[in-house]
């Protein structure tokens, strides 16, 4: 997945897919909605992918999109369903939910990793 990817994708599920796409540079407006949206940069998003691949802990049948949903699950964490679905554009819930736990359990199952390599 490439930063360029990644920022395509992110403004598909943040509903601005129509829209072109602008300067992919850091503090500009893209990088801005992005980091706003998903609570993290898309280089850091593209990291942690690979390193989800690199150690085997991507869920089964992996889709980016659905790992986008999964950043913004946690940075906006909705009180019910609706709000759910409205944040993560207009998906069923329980679609979304299907999706984003497994993303969640394969990030965290990078807590070691990261740990360690900060050590």
């Amino acid at each position: 997945m490439s930063v360029d990817d990644a920022y395509r994708k992110g403004r598909q599920v943040m509903g601005r897919a129509s829209r072109r796409l602008g300067k992919l540079l850091p503090s500009l407006p893209e990088d801005l909605h992005f980091r706003r949206y998903f609570g993290v940069s898309t280089e850091v998003a593209v990291q942690v992918w690979d390193m989800m691949g690199e150690h085997n802990c991507l869920p089964h049948d992996p889709k980016f999109l659905h790992f986008l949903w999964a950043l913004a699950f946690m940075r906006v964490y909705p009180a019910n369903d609706k709000a759910l679905s409205t944040s993560l554009g207009g998906s069923d819930p329980k679609t979304i939910r299907k999706y984003i736990w497994p993303f969640i359990n394969s990030i965290f199952e990078l807590d070691g990793v990261v740990v360690s390599l900060l050590l």
